[in-house]
């Protein structure tokens, strides 16, 4: 409840403060052409999670994801900068609609492969969209030797599987939101503890500090039973820095872990205990097609 509190507090005040804001300033006037809104976020990611944001076309994004160990280790472990997990990816757009991802997490040897379509894009004008909406689905595999594997019993438990619908608005130039329907499957749990298949619901927003900096907060929600009674809704909030070529995401999570198989149900962590992880996203987009003189939209 606390974390909901603060959450609806940020959402609250950021849509009063914008209230009076003209939602027309994010397009071109031109009822004879079809205006899209541009940057609802500053990079793919919210915080942890995925936003409706893909790379351009023709770019290839590398990710560099980097979580320090809980801030309430104490001095033993220099408050987590001592413990550390690593993620490094890949992102293409091949166009305007479709991008796909690899990566690879140190936390649980997790490969992963993503793919994230645009189904809808926030526009006005000769097409009135209100929403921004995409899909999103990945699979990670656990990249650990077969022997090893066998001797845990668990050789059929490497795969998990996310999909996620990622609906935004971009209210004003100052705020845009956005829900995240999850589901989650993974082949082999302590039933004790958890279910194969898991439901969470996302939202967060990003409010507009500078033309560069935003602040962000991210908040999934656990719907499944068994993972909701011992595990931890994860709430995450931090801050966007963009220059040039570059994002730099700086935050603070409960969760530990950089793809939505570990950070969505197997949160542990505890924010009224200091139990939170200080981590960072370092985007680079690397453009990969020529620049045409003028951009043309195709049906959107």
């Amino acid at each position: 409840m606390k974390k909901l509190t603060i959450l609806g507090a940020f959402l609250l005040a950021t849509l009063t403060a914008n209230a009076q804001d003209d939602l027309m300033d994010l397009f071109e006037e031109d009822s004879t052409q079809t205006q899209f809104v541009q940057s609802t976020f500053k990079s793919p990611r919210l915080v942890l999670g995925q936003s409706v944001e893909n790379p351009k076309n023709g770019s290839l994004i590398l990710l560099i994801s980097h979580q320090f160990g809980r801030i309430n280790s104490g001095f033993y472990d220099f408050w987590g900068l001592e413990n550390a997990v690593t993620r490094i990816g890949l992102e293409y757009g091949f166009n305007d609609h479709f991008a796909m991802g690899i990566g690879r997490s140190t936390n649980s040897k997790l490969a992963d492969l993503f793919i994230k379509v645009k189904l809808m894009r926030q526009s006005s004008g000769a097409k009135n969209n209100p929403l921004s909406i995409s899909y999103f689905a990945n699979v990670s595999s656990q990249i650990i030797r077969k022997s090893d594997l066998i001797a845990q019993g668990v050789y059929n438990s490497r795969n998990q599987f996310v999909q996620q619908i990622l609906i935004a608005r971009k209210f004003s130039n100052a705020f845009s939101f956005q829900l995240s329907p999850t589901y989650l499957y993974r082949d082999l749990v302590d039933q004790s503890l958890a279910e194969n298949n898991v439901f969470a619901l996302g939202m967060g927003g990003r409010l507009k500090i500078t033309n560069r900096t935003t602040f962000n907060t991210e908040y999934f929600i656990l719907m499944s039973d068994k993972v909701s009674k011992n595990y931890k809704n994860t709430f995450s909030m931090g801050f966007d820095i963009e220059t040039g070529g570059h994002v730099f995401q700086l935050y603070l999570s409960n969760a530990q872990g950089l793809v939505e198989q570990l950070f969505i149900p197997q949160t542990t962590g505890d924010w009224g205990d200091g139990g939170v992880y200080f981590g960072f996203n370092i985007t680079r987009d690397f453009n990969l097609k020529k620049k045409k003189d003028k951009m043309v939209e195709n049906g959107w």
